[in-house]
């Protein structure tokens, strides 16, 4: 009898861990992306040539040589350029108080939300030209944080500058999305530089960004190296968070606190990272017309 009754206790916690873990669907519709990208790069395009902004042989240095920064409306209509779309979701609120290193994080993404942020790759033939947050990110910023006047020492020519890119500075992890049809890439909004895709149901993460100024004020050249290359190495999404203990970061975002150096609240303790990695759920992209 107390055999019976405790196979029962294990089948009935095994039912309910594994009802913690639903499936995520993702309902994606990529016309609408393209669009939105294609009209906002057009119009930028337009503002560009009206202000004659003039490109830069000069723009910036890369190791020992000069390298050139041009202004897309100088060269090319947007019928000219290939786009590639990438969603931008958000960490949702309940995640403030609820998630932690014990539960997974896909279930705290607005996978679905409507159609509000994205960054766009800007491809000529095979080659990238840069990329684009759409919308302007200080402009959201400074919508988000009313009152704050984020943008009140940007010049008039601040919102064209957005496709003023440099050359030869391609980011790798994007060139390969212009044929990669295996994996959906998103990012979410606050965590610049970290780039998420789909393989196989599974997500995973990594960064892709500038580690420039990412190094703390009591780091050491080794915790340096060691933070840079678990930063740099993808892996499932929940191992990810655990693994660099971005807890604290995502319950910040959870709340719309999207830039690092302000006062953000405290946030709820944290359990730690004692107990397993929990199960990450499985994810299907679906395309809607």
């Amino acid at each position: 009898m107390k055999f019976k009754s405790l196979l029962f206790i294990l089948l009935l916690t095994g039912f309910c861990y594994s009802q913690k873990v639903k499936p995520v669907t993702i309902y994606l519709n990529d016309r609408l992306y393209l669009k939105t990208a294609t009209d906002t790069i057009r119009e930028i395009i337009a503002l560009q040539q009206k202000l004659k902004l003039v490109d830069q042989p000069q723009a910036a240095t890369v190791g020992n040589h000069y390298v050139k920064g041009i202004h897309v409306g100088n060269h090319y209509k947007v019928e000219d350029l290939t786009l590639v779309s990438i969603p931008v979701f958000r960490i949702e609120r309940p995640a403030y108080f609820a998630y932690d290193y014990d539960t997974n994080i896909e279930s705290y993404i607005a996978f679905n939300e409507r159609l509000k942020y994205q960054r766009t790759l800007l491809f000529t033939g095979t080659k990238l030209l840069g990329s684009i947050s759409i919308p302007n990110t200080e402009y959201e910023q400074d919508r988000i944080y009313s009152g704050t006047d984020l943008i009140s020492n940007l010049d008039k020519a601040h919102y064209a500058n957005s496709l003023f890119f440099y050359e030869d500075s391609e980011v790798e992890a994007y060139k390969a999305m212009l044929t990669d049809r295996n994996h959906f890439y998103f990012e979410l909004f606050g965590l610049d530089g970290f780039l998420f895709d789909i393989e196989q149901g599974k997500i995973y993460a990594q960064f892709i960004g500038d580690f420039g100024g990412l190094l703390g004020p009591e780091q050491t050249p080794e915790q340096y190296a060691a933070m840079q290359h678990n930063l740099g190495t993808r892996a499932p999404i929940n191992d990810y968070v655990r693994k660099n203990d971005m807890i604290t970061r995502i319950k910040q975002l959870a709340l719309g606190c999207y830039i690092l150096d302000w006062d953000n609240p405290a946030v709820p303790p944290s359990k730690g990272t004692a107990g397993p990695t929990p199960e990450g759920a499985v994810v299907t992209v679906v395309k809607v017309k």
